[in-house]
């Protein structure tokens, strides 16, 4: 009768075992899908944190070019900043319309280079200066008088990675001082 009972418990300590191996084999799976996904997440989050990085070293682009066209207009010096390539006088002058000039420079941690187109889109007055269109009206004008005249600048900055030039962004936008 002893062995009888050795051999009934024999096969089902080997369904047992195949269990656990099933079991353990699922656990598995769970664990090394689990881990892909997160780091594909991780992987995710850290590129948009890259472009993000690039659009704002871009948006610091449009903010060194329109310094560079206030400077001028306070009779500053545009030694120092940045590599230029066209004629900026004519440009920042609005002589034309139709010229552009190029800022090639780095972010001051040397990590982006940043390119800025500045071109003169001319000089308007702004739309219902002199009348009642323009609220708030104009500083001394009230119902009547001299429209106010404004020189408008189209800034474009384009940055990208120095490690990883594929990364890129730009930016592009209207500068207005008053003429």
């Amino acid at each position: 009768m002893e062995e009888n009972r050795r051999n009934d418990t024999a096969p089902e300590s080997g369904i047992a075992l195949v269990m656990v191996m099933i079991v353990a084999l699922a656990i598995l799976l769970f664990v090394t899908g689990v881990s892909f996904l997160m780091m594909k997440g991780l992987r995710a989050s850290v590129i948009h944190k890259e472009f993000s990085s690039v659009y704002d070293a871009a948006n610091g682009g449009v903010e060194h070019a329109a310094g560079i066209i206030a400077t001028h207009w306070q009779g500053g010096s545009l030694i120092g900043m940045g590599k230029y390539e066209g004629n900026q006088e004519t440009v920042l002058n609005c002589s034309s319309s139709t010229d552009s000039f190029i800022i090639a420079t780095h972010s001051a941690d040397g990590k982006y280079r940043v390119e800025i187109t500045v071109s003169c889109l001319g000089k308007q007055a702004i739309p219902g200066a002199g009348g009642a269109l323009a609220f708030p009206p104009p500083r001394g004008v009230s119902g009547g008088g001299n429209p106010v005249w404004y020189i408008f600048y189209s800034i474009i900055a384009t940055a990208e990675e120095s490690e990883s030039p594929k990364n890129r962004g730009r930016t592009e936008a209207v500068y207005r001082i008053p003429a």
